[in-house]
């Protein structure tokens, strides 16, 4: 089966959400997906940490991993690939609503902490670990900077 490239499409796309990892975004897909199975390094969760200024009890309930496991991912130096899995999945949503308020980290951070009409009350950092969740975000996002009422 042959690859075929669309025109116009980027023959190196960037992952630039996992800046917010502090991993460089110019990556290429396919090393963003085999870094991500291999299991982030325990800085990226620390990274993560800093872009957001979350703490350890909120960022751990929206990564969906318990404080005492990320302090034995601490001694590891390395997370799990499910949870680093879960871990870019929710910079991914981070970089989204933050380029959505404009780069303004806390309007971005006060609507991932709100309960949001559009996604039935939920708060988003509390759905954002799952990729049911985060697919609802993501579209409720698409249809605020469409004007669409959510």
């Amino acid at each position: 089966m042959s690859s075929q490239v669309l025109p116009g499409a980027a023959t190196k796309p960037a992952l630039s959400y996992l800046a917010h990892l502090g991993i460089s975004g110019d990556l290429h897909f396919a090393e963003g997906v085999r870094l991500v199975a291999r299991g982030l390094p325990y800085k990226a969760w620390l990274a993560f940490a800093r872009a957001t200024t979350l703490g350890p009890r909120e960022l751990a309930a929206a990564i969906g991993i318990a404080e005492r496991t990320i302090a034995r991912r601490k001694t590891a130096g390395r997370l799990h690939p499910d949870e680093s899995d879960r871990l870019a999945r929710v910079a991914r949503i981070f970089d989204l609503v933050l380029q959505f308020h404009e780069g303004d980290r806390d309007a971005a951070l006060r609507w991932l902490s709100a309960p949001q009409v559009g996604l039935g009350g939920a708060v988003p950092l509390a759905v954002a670990s799952s990729d049911l969740g985060a697919r609802e975000i993501e579209t409720l996002i698409g249809r605020l900077e469409h004007g669409v009422i959510a």
